[in-house]
């Protein structure tokens, strides 16, 4: 089941204190929402796509910026988030929450969330592609926001952000996964899940 069409549940989903997380990062055609939905699939998490639920949710001039590739006000993106993860669904599993953070506050914000114990972060998983590569796979999905502008924006501010995005993650003892996501799905795939399972997070 589809709840907003970005966040997959079932009927024994419910309200809990804490939610694990495993996190799926990089610049947009990465295939952040692809690799983030089969390793909810593989792990029996759920799956939120960030990205999707901003675009089924903002409306206004926040919904033209997204179009014209602009990063969102953090608080907005954050406020849009928020309500979902109060949700787990059951004491061993979780959600694949991809295309969020967007920002060093939005990473911040998880981390204190992390500290004090009402949500625990698995791992960030960050996929990393060329910028000839998501360019290219882009104009190839032909969404309404995927034109050379916006593309060149989004990728200018993924290489802005991302590494203190990852700094802020590693320096609290976040577990950071880097994987090669240029390779075709299922390989992309394979190497998140042996990572994951490398670092004790996922079993055989």
């Amino acid at each position: 089941m589809v709840l907003g069409s970005a966040l997959l549940l079932n009927s024994t989903w419910r309200a809990k204190a804490m939610v694990r997380l495993i996190i799926v990062i990089g610049v947009a055609g990465s295939g952040k929402s692809t690799q983030a939905q089969l390793l909810a699939k593989t792990s029996g998490f759920g799956w939120i796509s960030m990205g999707q639920l901003l675009r089924e949710s903002i409306t206004g001039k926040y919904k033209d910026e997204m179009l014209a590739g602009k990063v969102l006000d953090q608080q907005v993106v954050t406020d849009v988030l928020k309500p979902y993860l109060g949700l787990e669904k059951s004491e061993d599993e979780g959600i694949v929450l991809d295309g969020y953070p967007r920002g060093t506050q939005q990473a911040e914000w998880l981390v204190e969330l992390h500290q004090s114990g009402q949500i625990n972060i698995d791992a960030i998983v960050h996929l990393k592609a060329q910028k000839p590569v998501v360019k290219a796979r882009l104009l190839e999905r032909g969404r309404q926001d995927d034109n050379e502008v916006a593309i060149a924006e989004r990728f200018n501010e993924y290489e802005n952000t991302i590494k203190p995005i990852i700094n802020e993650f590693d320096s609290h003892g976040v577990r950071v996964v880097t994987v090669n996501g240029e390779q075709p799905i299922d390989k992309v795939q394979l190497e998140i899940v042996e990572k994951l399972i490398t670092e004790g997070i996922m079993a055989v």
